[in-house]
């Protein structure tokens, strides 16, 4: 089998089968990272989107955006600056509440809000 380096520190992994797929845990940092091979397509990965409630009309949802923004966010981050919602979903919940709390949004998802809020020649980072 293939040597998979971890994608946040570059030291060895070791892999792991859990619920049908294959993972990758790096034995210095820890990072656990799925297998290409084992991830959805495009279309099944939308479809699985579909049928969730992430909208402001989940209270549950809502609550567990301001719980996560009250402990790990505000208290860290200076003055309300600008914010990319990226991979927002079809309800850009964090968002909504960023705005309410005087943050500049933009959002972004590669299912349902495609059109990028950055420049074209912005340059490329990956994404893990």
């Amino acid at each position: 089998m293939k040597n998979i380096r971890c994608k946040i520190c570059s030291s060895e992994t070791i892999t792991v089968t859990a619920l049908s797929a294959l993972y990758y845990k790096c034995i210095n940092c820890g990072y656990v990272f799925k297998n290409i091979s084992s991830k959805p397509g495009k279309k099944e990965t939308k479809e699985r989107y579909l049928p969730h409630e992430n909208t402001s009309d989940n209270s549950g949802y809502v609550e567990m955006f301001n719980n996560f923004l009250e402990k790990a966010v505000f208290p860290f981050s200076g003055p309300p600056g600008q914010v990319l919602d990226f991979g927002c979903g079809y309800g850009p919940v964090l968002s909504e509440i960023l705005s309410q709390s005087g943050y500049t949004t933009d959002i972004y998802d590669k299912y349902f809000f495609r059109k990028k809020p950055w420049p074209e020649d912005m340059p490329k980072f990956n994404i893990i």
